[in-house]
């Protein structure tokens, strides 16, 4: 008795392709969290009322990294300065001046899942 498969070449190579989807989102989303990360510091760290820029330390601060750990990835926005927390959410006497985290939200829910997504689908068309 003999079985044969027709396209499990091709099956096999899209499942290959899958192994590399976290090399593939990591390509695509980087240049897009460095976007990301250029337009908070534009457009919420840069001269903006009520936010007055002595050094620009808290601007300079805020990075962005793709991390790989392992079985996800992980997309981070941060900064070492200790004080961006009462810019972020205010205290008593400081009105809350920073947006980071809502703009956040928006991000991942508007573009880093349409770029997994067509990640994904380029990872299973290839």
């Amino acid at each position: 008795m003999e079985f044969r498969v027709d396209g499990l070449n091709e099956v096999i190579e899209k499942l290959n392709n899958l192994n590399r989807l976290d090399e593939i989102v990591e390509q695509k989303v980087k240049p897009e969290l460095t976007e990301f990360v250029n337009d908070i510091k534009s457009n919420q760290l840069s001269g903006r009322p009520g936010l007055d820029i002595i050094t620009g330390t808290l601007r300079d601060s805020i990075v962005e990294e793709v991390v790989d750990a392992g079985d996800s990835l992980e997309f981070i926005v941060g900064s070492d300065v200790d004080y961006i927390i009462y810019h972020q959410y205010g205290t008593e006497t400081i009105p809350k001046r920073l947006y980071i985290e809502e703009e956040w939200q928006q991000f991942i829910e508007n573009d880093i899942i349409s770029i997994i997504e067509d990640a994904a689908r380029e990872a299973l068309e290839a």
